[in-house]
């Protein structure tokens, strides 16, 4: 997708010479080459006409977007879906690059505003759309890229999600002014279709002794990793985030919020992950950035096991996992994710949900959860403890 091009913008190209008329003194706007009254802002051209009075009147009604670096308010009717979906795409772009969401969100995006353009055709005005048209974007959102095969009940879900969240987008921003009439194209699928999929999937746990061979099998920096995934239920990108003043050779719990959602998360680290950090620490190689100084642990290449880089996530830990996973000898298809719904499940028997919950990092359902202040650690512990069981066998807990 090309950036949307305002009416501010068009060219059109002169066939003949024209004469250049003499530009009046204090006249913002100079007259350019393709016949209009223009002027650069922000390193690009803009342009407002071949008459200079109505260019003027363009020009005071613009200009303070312009100068902010704003799109001015449309003055020419409903903006097309190729507009609407760059506009969008642009907006996205800025709050990845905020840190307001995921630094690979548009991965997402894009191909959802290519299924729509593909069902409705770039010049479609959404409120023309009739509801036979929706069901048409419903039908690319169902089946694959190429339209042949059906795609999962979990994605067509997500795809849906994020369909509500273009709409709601655009009515905030007030692009379309008349009602969009979709019909329940964004239902997600039922929730019987939802359960059946999870059924053919399989129950995505570790099992013990695979997880423990893993974890025997995988170098000094990379065992820690594994460790604070089924310890403590952390994601690749916590980890990566996880700094050496946070973890020292005497912590024996660490607060690490969730980055995702802000939640406060508490969890008591094993001697067992104790043990692999301190090592790992001894071996750590030299920072491949120096922005990356103060992160814990590293790869062999000095970088952290997820990182940024030119806007999009690094994410060493699953290429490693599965080279860990062959050198066990192994063929298993499980994933570092599923050290965390390892531990929610295996958690879960502590009949404790709130200490759960704050291992996790998820809120809890119901308001009670808003006057919860604390977790007392002897709670968090026996969570942990509880998994380090079910992984290790009967163990008693101790220091390193």
């Amino acid at each position: 997708m090309t950036t949307p091009t305002q009416a501010s913008d068009e060219t059109t190209p002169m066939a003949q010479p024209i004469d250049k008329p003499k530009r009046p003194e204090g006249c913002p706007l100079f007259f350019h080459g393709n016949g209009q009254w223009a002027r650069k802002i922000h390193g690009r051209f803009r342009y407002f006409g071949r008459d200079l009075d109505a260019a003027l009147k363009r020009w005071a009604a613009e200009k303070d977007h312009l100068l902010a670096g704003l799109e001015p308010p449309r003055t020419d009717g409903e903006p097309s879906l190729s507009e609407i979906a760059n506009l969008y795409l642009a907006d996205v772009r800025q709050r990845m690059a905020d840190g307001k969401i995921r630094a690979d969100h548009d991965r997402h995006v894009v191909p959802l505003l290519t299924r729509w353009v593909n069902a409705l055709g770039k010049d479609a005005r959404l409120s023309r759309v009739t509801p036979a048209g929706w069901a048409k974007v419903r039908r690319q959102i169902e089946l694959s890229v190429d339209q042949t095969t059906p795609r999962a009940a979990t994605t067509i879900k997500a795809d849906c999600a994020r369909s509500m969240a273009v709409l709601n987008w655009i009515k905030l921003k007030r692009l379309v002014v008349n009602e969009i009439h979709i019909a329940g194209a964004f239902d997600p699928p039922p929730m019987r279709e939802l359960r059946m999929a999870k059924t053919v999937a399989g129950k995505r746990l570790w099992e013990p002794a695979e997880l423990r061979q893993v974890i025997e099998a995988s170098s000094v920096l990379f065992r820690p990793v594994l460790l604070l995934a089924i310890n403590g239920a952390l994601g690749i990108a916590d980890i990566g985030r996880i700094t050496r003043s946070q973890i020292t050779a005497r912590t024996e719990c660490i607060d690490l919020p969730r980055n995702k959602t802000g939640v406060d998360r508490r969890i008591w680290l094993w001697p067992e992950t104790r043990q692999a950090i301190a090592e790992a620490v001894r071996k750590r190689p030299t920072p491949a950035r120096q922005k990356f100084d103060d992160r814990l642990l590293l790869t062999p290449k000095g970088f952290p096991w997820h990182h940024i880089r030119a806007g999009k996530p690094v994410d060493t830990g699953c290429s490693t996992l599965s080279k860990t996973i062959e050198r066990a000898g192994m063929t298993s298809t499980r994933t570092l994710y599923d050290c965390r719904r390892s531990f929610r499940t295996i958690a879960g028997e502590v009949c404790d949900l709130e200490a759960v919950n704050f291992c996790m990092g998820h809120e809890g359902p119901g308001e009670g959860i808003t006057y919860v202040q604390n977790v007392g650690d002897d709670r968090i512990r026996r969570v942990c403890e509880h998994v380090r069981a079910w992984l290790f066998g009967s163990v008693e807990g101790g220091d390193v």
